[in-house]
């Protein structure tokens, strides 16, 4: 074979397994893993697989003979070694012809069995030439503001997917179960292929992931490379070059090029660890380059919202705000028309939709149902994959608002992550702007999803260190005391997927300078230092609330509560 011979005996004690019957799933993975470097390899295992079931069936005949003549021959078999050795006799003579020939027969049918999986490797990576399978090998099992693209075929909750299936996911979250128990969550914008009940490929985006042990050697195909699977959860991140990012959470993964090109020493492929991540840079008819990149430096939707860990309700919330006595402007989204769906609930201050342009690409605002509770509605903006600080449609005020000196913005929101490099990116959920300088983004994710603030445009970020898990809900309150040019900011959050009851206090009384701009409201973006419409939200939104005073960390928490258990109607003026 021309393979190296550290990988020659590698595959020849792995096809030996393979044949006993007693191969795991991760030798099954490596084995198809070296069956895909070369024809050579590819044959050898065909090769080997035709010669054990010969074998068996000389077996079957010698024992009948041995039975008959009460003979005990040797006679060779493979070896768990990969190798032939020589046995006795002894146990087919103890054998009935019958129960040799139905010996013979499994391993008759084992050889198809194994050759059906063999003869797609002989045609080399990419898909059968014959029509996709009809039966089903995968599940779309859940979907979050899921947008499908023009043309895209009809795909409800729940709904089978065979192979050869494609999904264009224009924005929101996708959840994919394949049969083999492996889980992908596909973060739109993006486009994935359902190639069998162990593969996908991805054409363009992210995704993340998640595979149980009996699933591994689960394979994701980008235009460059495949990633194989060790029983892991990692993400994979497609751009429109055609470079591929891959960064792994837990277990292992191996990435190796599509195409190898022939006598050049290059690295054919690489293993990567919990905690590691790379690039791999496109060939252009040359060996593939790997680029050592900062686990972290992307971010990955893990999960997609759900309700099950929320026992309250989003209309106690909403009951609880509406009868503060300091809400100045209350957005719920509710409704059945557009306009009503934008009508401020307390003030005057109704809001409008915001086209950003610069980029690639067009999109619309979008309302859902609620993750948090199906009877709600939720509002998600949109933003470019390419260009998304500046591409984009989110809300803002259709008059100026007013920061009070003493203020609370309170909201819950789902950040779905950024495409491409995250660095420098901004997503504004509520923000205001009056020039370069005079700013107020009250609420924003940054980089890597943390929660950030800035009042200065001249000054560094301020905010938490603690970054929003891409596709999980939270419940989010700021507070800001203004005097003499500078604020006092309060940050508070808590994880509702995931059920947190406790408020974490993020950011503790941290003095800023400046003070919220007197501009437009923004809501779900921001503004550029030109005032023009900015930093599209990546994300979901839902309940922003305004007071016209810094609440304390009891009240808000009592807001928490009123999220995670239900209060009577009748009980909603007496908090306050």
């Amino acid at each position: 074979m021309s393979v190296p011979a550290d990988k020659s005996e590698q595959l020849e004690a792995l096809v030996a397994v393979l044949c006993e019957g007693e191969i795991t799933p991760d030798e099954a993975a490596r084995l198809e893993e070296l069956a895909c470097t070369s024809d050579e390899a590819r044959r050898f295992l065909l090769d080997y697989v035709q010669l054990h079931g010969e074998l068996y069936w000389q077996y079957a005949a010698a024992a009948r003979e041995a039975d008959a003549a009460d003979q005990r021959p040797q006679v060779a078999r493979p070896s768990r070694a990969g190798r032939l050795v020589r046995v006795p006799r002894r146990w087919f003579a103890r054998a009935t012809a019958a129960s040799m020939a139905l010996t013979a027969l499994g391993a008759g049918l084992l050889v198809v069995a194994v050759a059906l999986w063999v003869v797609p490797l002989l045609r080399g990576p990419g898909p059968a030439p014959d029509g996709p399978e009809l039966a089903a090998v995968a599940r779309l099992a859940r979907t979050s503001g899921a947008q499908w693209a023009e043309g895209q075929a009809a795909l409800a909750d729940g709904d089978a997917l065979t192979a050869g299936t494609a999904l264009d996911l224009r924005g929101g979250l996708a959840e994919i179960v394949f049969n083999t128990h492996a889980r992908v969550i596909l973060q739109g914008p993006a486009r994935l292929e359902v190639t069998d009940r162990g593969a996908a490929r991805l054409h363009l985006g992210s995704l993340f992931a998640t595979v149980p042990t009996q699933a591994a050697g689960f394979r994701i195909r980008t235009p460059e490379a495949t990633i194989v699977d060790r029983g892991t959860e990692f993400g994979v991140a497609v751009d429109e070059s055609g470079a591929s990012e891959v960064h792994v959470f837990v277990g292992s993964v191996v990435v190796s090029p599509n195409v190898i090109v022939a006598d050049v020493k290059t690295e054919h492929a690489r293993t990567l660890v919990a905690g590691q991540a790379v690039v791999v840079w496109p060939g252009a008819g040359n060996p593939l380059r790997f680029e050592t990149v900062q686990p972290g430096s992307r971010t990955f939707a893990r999960a997609l919202p759900t309700a099950e860990s929320l026992p309250g309700s989003v209309a106690a919330l909403r009951e609880l705000v509406a009868a503060h006595p300091r809400l100045i402007h209350h957005y719920t989204f509710e409704g059945t028309a557009p306009d009503e769906r934008l009508r401020d609930r307390r003030g005057g201050l109704d809001l409008v939709k915001a086209v950003m342009s610069g980029g690639r690409g067009g999109g619309e605002l979008a309302y859902h149902p609620g993750v948090l509770e199906p009877s709600n509605t939720v509002v998600q903006p949109w933003r470019a994959s390419v260009s998304g600080n500046t591409t984009g449609v989110g809300l803002q005020s259709d008059g100026r608002f007013q920061a009070p000196a003493g203020m609370t913005v309170e909201l819950l929101v789902c950040f779905t992550g950024f495409e491409g490099p995250v660095e420098g990116t901004v997503a504004a959920a509520v923000a205001t702007r009056a020039d370069a300088r005079d700013c107020g983004f009250l609420a924003v994710a940054v980089d890597t999803g943390q929660v950030a603030y800035l009042l200065d445009g001249d000054a560094p970020w301020g905010g938490t260190t603690r970054s929003l898990i891409p596709g999980e809900w939270y419940y989010l309150a700021a507070t800001f005391q203004a005097d003499a040019g500078t604020t006092r900011v309060n940050m508070y959050l808590a994880n509702l997927t995931r059920g947190e009851k406790t408020l974490t206090w993020a950011v503790q009384d941290e003095p800023a300078p400046g003070i919220p701009a007197f501009s437009r409201l923004g809501i779900g973006k921001g503004f550029d230092r030109n005032v023009a419409h900015a930093y599209p939200w990546a994300g979901l939104l839902d309940e922003v609330a305004v007071f016209d005073a810094v609440l304390d960390r009891p009240s808000l928490q009592r807001h928490l509560d009123a999220l995670l258990v239900p209060i009577r109607r009748t009980q909603s003026s007496q908090h306050y």
